[in-house]
């Protein structure tokens, strides 16, 4: 398969590196550039579809004789195990979305009812958490979702649409949008059913696992770089990975070469966003006023890149 990443310019010399070493494509995009104006507030995990979208409509034709399945997940939490590719159907036109925990539903969930009911209005919540209960539909998560090249092109071209407000199924945006709301459209759109080739999957038939809903699969011991499923075969793709921290830290000792975790000094002391920040060890200067626990960083220093690239964090 073939690897593309959005990426924030400049690009730093070491994702340069990592990108060439592992075949994959960069495209490069200044987001105080964005059109309209306004999606340049947008979050991340909201303009990524709208970045894809226009990806995928300049270069339509070509793309689509050059690939014939399209899958996108969350770049900061994924692990590929197996070739995702080959979970799609050849010559079908079908779209695989991931189920959360089967015993939460939208409704009892204050994040993902709160997306909906704020980006959608109260009728639709409605609609939706009725639908979810009366079927036993979960929630479903936007950081992964495969197909093929039709089906991922109309999907992302609707999600797209939706979030510029330039849709009649949602007039609320821009104005309702903030961290998360991709997956309140992402949820209404399939359990809406206004995705027809849409067919929501389960880690214990399908090999891809949302790990924040699935504790109950866990690596064998705390070494391990591999997860599997009750049958003792590899996920394909292991979404949220670093919510078990053992897991994070094995698989990063395993392939992230270019940072030394087992010398944190040395690794903040190489790292040039760190020059940036005093080093105050085992103190906790900002307990309650900023927390970067929420990212997830592997390290002390990797934090630096946070702190300067975003520095409203």
């Amino acid at each position: 398969g073939t690897v593309i990443i959005f990426i924030n310019n400049p690009i730093s010399e070491i994702h340069k590196t990592i990108a060439e070493s592992t075949n994959t494509y960069l495209i490069e995009f200044d987001g105080k550039l964005l059109l309209p104006e306004y999606i340049r507030t947008y979050h991340p995990s909201t303009q990524r579809w709208i970045l894809f979208d226009r990806l995928l409509s300049v270069y339509n034709y070509r793309l689509a004789r050059a690939f014939d399945k399209v899958v996108v997940v969350d770049v900061r939490d994924t692990l590929f195990q197996t070739n995702p590719f080959d979970l799609i159907a050849n010559n079908a036109n079908e779209l695989h979305v991931f189920g959360e925990s089967q015993g939460l539903s939208i409704v009892s969930c204050g994040w993902n009812s709160g997306w909906v009911r704020d980006c959608f209005g109260e009728g639709m919540m409605e609609l939706v958490g009725k639908f979810t209960i009366a079927y036993h539909k979960p929630i479903i998560c936007s950081g992964v979702s495969m197909g093929s090249m039709d089906a991922m092109f109309d999907y992302i071209s609707l999600m797209s649409r939706v979030l510029l407000g330039k849709s009649h199924v949602s007039k609320k945006f821009p104005h309702c949008e903030r961290n998360g709301v991709d997956q309140g459209v992402h949820n209404v759109l399939v359990h809406a059913r206004l995705l027809p080739s849409a067919k929501v999957e389960y880690p214990d038939t399908f090999p891809v696992i949302n790990m924040q809903s699935s504790p109950e699969y866990a690596p064998s011991g705390s070494s391990s770089t591999q997860l599997l499923n009750n049958n003792d075969k590899p996920f394909s793709i292991v979404h949220q990975y670093d919510r078990i921290t053992t897991f994070q830290r094995a698989l990063a000792t395993k392939y992230v070469k270019w940072t030394n975790l087992a010398d944190p000094v040395a690794e903040w002391q190489g790292d040039t966003f760190c020059s940036n920040f005093e080093k105050v060890m085992n103190v906790e200067l900002f307990r309650g006023v900023c927390d970067l626990a929420g990212s997830r960083q592997p390290s002390a220093a990797s934090c630096c890149e946070v702190c300067v690239l975003n520095k409203d964090v």
